[in-house]
């Protein structure tokens, strides 16, 4: 274990020839020196083993992070992703350890709800785009008014297209009529989340409760408890929110099986792993609800940061421009945050307006 740490180190320390960080958040500020990029042509377990790294209690923390990252095990994550996870991050806090993490309570909901108060009333909820179509002067975007239960039309002189990537070929026009070779590479992994609702926080063995919380070799990721950061000297109810990837069987496979499962199926499947740790939340649970992700996040296959198929879904179309993290393999808010102003400024240069990012 501390072999591989070293070497994550050196990884996180290293620069190309180009002066670039090896690997860098966001990614594509990352080196484009070969001697890096050829990680991606191999999995992350390809280059444990190469590296002589095999102990069993190294190989599951990898494969827990690439799992808990990517939605994917080990052995079908690019090395150059699974690396980048390790040695991507240099922030240093004044007060704290380098690798503390800061959230918040909601999560990424924080940021998403500071990002939503700029819009004010111009955000439009309720809604769901069906078809992005050309028009002479720039595009029209189609979409389903729920409240008020009409289909209704935006003009624009142009568009992003913030949604996952693999969605635009069913609603952008020009790929309804010939689906884009590039999007087949983009594989997508697919996720159980679920929330349990207890009287009072779990028990147990071990550690003490703490605000992520992981079972080894579980075939889930563990917990995170909702009310962690709460200041009360007396702990009242709480919600435990699990997550499991679905990655026993290929992506497309785990998506059909999921579809016929029943959610008796999914409520033992849920308890059954949390019962290693704490058997007396099958009694004490007062609700417990499932949701499913079918294409939850990106999957970082080898070959897919540095392949063509990235490459050429990055390029918009006249008056379109897309953003969206999968496009950097990658579903982390930095990434998100990078497309989004990578698309922005592409709309005010096509504007003639010169603002700086």
């Amino acid at each position: 274990m501390a072999r591989f740490h070293e070497k994550m180190a050196a990884f996180g320390a290293a620069k190309g020839g180009d002066g670039r960080w090896a690997f860098a958040i966001p990614a594509d500020l990352s080196s484009r020196d070969p001697r890096f990029l050829e990680l991606d042509r191999r999995s992350m377990a390809q280059w444990l083993e190469g590296e002589g790294l095999r102990t069993r209690p190294l190989r599951w923390y990898v494969d827990y992070c690439c799992r808990d990252d990517f939605g994917t095990p080990a052995a079908q994550v690019s090395a150059w992703a699974g690396i980048h996870y390790f040695a991507g991050r240099r922030g240093q806090a004044a007060n704290a350890e380098a690798n503390t993490v800061l959230t918040w309570p909601e999560g990424n909901g924080w940021l998403a709800s500071r990002l939503r108060e700029a819009c004010g009333e111009r955000l439009r909820c309720d809604t769901v785009v069906y078809k992005v179509a050309v028009e002479a002067s720039g595009r029209r975007v189609e979409y389903w008014d729920a409240r008020g239960d009409e289909t209704r039309a935006l003009l624009a002189d142009q568009v992003i297209y913030a949604a996952p990537r693999f969605t635009a070929a069913y609603t952008v026009e020009e790929y309804q009529r010939s689906r884009p070779e590039a999007l087949a590479a983009f594989h997508y992994a697919p996720w159980l989340v679920a929330n349990l609702s207890l009287p009072r926080p779990p028990r147990g063995k071990g550690a003490p409760l703490a605000w992520d919380n992981v079972l080894y070799e579980s075939p889930g990721l563990g917990y995170v408890v909702a009310t962690h950061q709460q200041l009360k000297s007396v702990p009242g109810p709480t919600v435990l929110t699990y997550y499991r990837p679905l990655d026993q069987e290929a992506p497309v496979a785990a998506r059909r099986a999921a579809l016929g499962r029943t959610y008796p199926e999914w409520r033992d499947m849920v308890l059954d792993d949390l019962g290693s740790a704490h058997p007396e939340l099958r009694e004490e649970a007062e609700r417990l609800d499932v949701w499913l992700w079918g294409h939850g996040m990106i999957r970082p296959e080898p070959g897919f940061f540095s392949g063509a198929a990235r490459a050429a879904a990055l390029r918009g179309l006249p008056g379109l421009h897309f953003a969206h993290s999968d496009m950097s393999g990658m579903s982390l808010f930095e990434e998100a945050h990078e497309r989004g102003i990578a698309a922005a400024d592409a709309v005010l240069k096509v504007l003639g307006r010169k603002v700086s990012s």
